[in-house]
């Protein structure tokens, strides 16, 4: 607690003014004094602690870390029944956010955001599936939405439908991105997520996204050839805020086990947008597609289906199996725990679970613990910030030389004139009026005549009370700003 000193002052002196004009001054200096005493030892003990796995010791966060991962270790494993409300608690706090009611928002760093922690693996039955190493990740990933709040941040819908990975697919030259999917109906082409109905950003699908033409035939991103989507994904409001809802990495780093020491910065995303660089599907990307794209073969792994059992039915439940998974569990959940959750916790100062966690004898069988002696540490809240800073720091570092990498390139094929323009498309005509056996009946009240103009979007103003005819698909080409009116009744 941090006690404003003018504020202060300008309070005590409001109320005390009577006796100090009466002199007493010198009490007030002591009440003064005493109060600004008090002011920094209540700092001083906000100081807090948080006791968290020492070395390659992982201590528990919550009571479902990491939880189907049990079944890998342990087959006959029992899974408690699921309630997402209470379980999420754990991990962070519920918000409400019009039109959706309560979403959750995780305990996390400030550069924190959602399928950045963790990998794509590729499978057989769903395609790209996303392994997180955040606890919670088997459930946050994998039902519901995230959505992208202006108030605050990225935050989760819940659902009960399991799926590989809720995200558009975008592509660059040489790179791969993905951005969470929103409910239906909602997409950010106002700068911020709202309500626009059927025919959204989310609803475009680049019909050459898997198709590369070779290093001398470049050509613009997809949206850019439609007129309907085109506004849509390149407007300032849009491109302004792509760097907050997209996660792109360059093609070489797409098998790595973790990308965020990898995934391409701001500048890039920024940059690939406001070049128009950047093709998009709102298809799962299939394997054929992303081995023609990263010019390499992709290997399938293989996966469990489970069920658990929650407050309001049986869901599914789906995870990598071998020792190569519960590998890569147990060699990044520690770092993720510490240098992205951790931080999260000491700002509210939340404990962990650690011993009293109801996980703990699946969370140590997972993690090859079961006759180990704990090892821990108490770590200050000042402590755990530091430690994250530097590692964002690293990470930081790390990104820019590869984001430089990268948007040199582009830059060079700009450069060298590879990005061509793109060509006036070819316009569908709008469809002749139906053929009429004989001429309408007079109308008293106009004179059943459109004007034949068209604003930008293809569509007529009849005269009186006439109509006009929408235009060809509502794009405004050039041959279809001439609208039909529609009869006056």
């Amino acid at each position: 607690m941090q006690i404003e000193t003018p504020g202060l002052f300008k309070k005590v002196t409001g109320w005390m003014a009577p006796a100090i004009h009466r002199g007493w001054r010198i009490t007030f200096a002591l009440m003064s004094a005493s109060l600004l005493l008090g002011a920094g030892t209540a700092h001083a003990q906000v100081s807090f602690q948080l006791t968290i796995g020492s070395g390659d010791y992982y201590q528990p966060v919550g009571d479902y870390d990491y939880l189907p991962y049990a079944y890998q270790t342990t087959p006959s494993y029992a899974p408690p029944r699921i309630r997402f409300h209470d379980m999420m608690s754990q991990y962070g706090t519920w918000v409400n956010v019009a039109p959706f009611g309560q979403v959750w928002r995780p305990y996390a760093s400030r550069e924190w955001r959602p399928y950045t922690y963790g990998h794509w693996v590729s499978t057989e039955q769903y395609g790209q599936m996303w392994e997180g190493y955040e606890p919670w990740a088997w459930a946050g990933y994998h039902y519901g939405n995230w959505i992208y709040d202006r108030s605050n941040g990225w935050v989760w819908i819940p659902g009960y439908d399991w799926h590989a990975g809720r995200v558009m697919w975008a592509r660059s030259y040489g790179s791969i991105g993905w951005m969470p999917e929103p409910p239906d109906g909602f997409d950010y082409s106002r700068g911020y997520l709202s309500r626009i109905g059927p025919n959204n950003q989310f609803t475009y699908d680049d019909a050459d996204f898997g198709e590369d033409a070779g290093p001398d035939s470049y050509s613009y991103g997809g949206p850019y050839y439609n007129p309907g989507y085109r506004d849509m994904y390149y407007n300032p409001a849009y491109t302004g805020i792509t760097a907050n809802l997209w996660v792109f990495i360059d093609n070489s780093h797409y098998g790595d086990d973790d990308y965020a020491d990898y995934a391409l910065g701001t500048d890039y995303t920024q940059y690939v947008f406001d070049r128009r660089l950047v093709r998009i599907t709102s298809r799962p990307i299939e394997r054929p597609v992303l081995e023609s794209l990263l010019g390499r073969p992709v290997v399938n792994v293989s996966v469990d289906v489970r069920q658990l059992q929650t407050d309001r039915q049986a869901i599914q439940v789906v995870v990598p199996t071998g020792s190569g998974a519960v590998d890569r569990i147990r060699k990044h959940s520690n770092e993720v725990v510490r240098q992205v959750i951790a931080p999260g916790f000491v700002e509210r100062q939340k404990g962990f679970r650690r011993q009293a966690s109801g996980n703990k004898g699946p969370a140590a069988m997972v993690f090859g613990q079961e006759n180990a002696p704990p090892r821990v540490e108490a770590v200050t809240s000042d402590q755990i910030i530091n430690q994250a800073n530097v590692a964002s720091q690293n990470r930081q570092q790390a990104r820019r030389q590869v984001e430089q990498v990268q948007k040199d390139k582009l830059i060079a094929i700009e450069k060298e004139g590879k990005v061509k323009a793109p060509r006036q498309q070819p316009q569908a005509q709008p469809p002749p009026p139906p053929a009429q056996t004989q001429p309408p009946p007079a109308d008293n009240n106009g004179k059943g005549k459109g004007n034949g103009k068209g604003n930008g979007n293809g569509k007529g103003n009849g005269k009186g009370n006439g109509k006009g005819n929408q235009g060809n698909q509502g794009q405004g080409s050039d041959q279809n700003k001439q609208g039909q009116g529609n009869q006056g009744n």
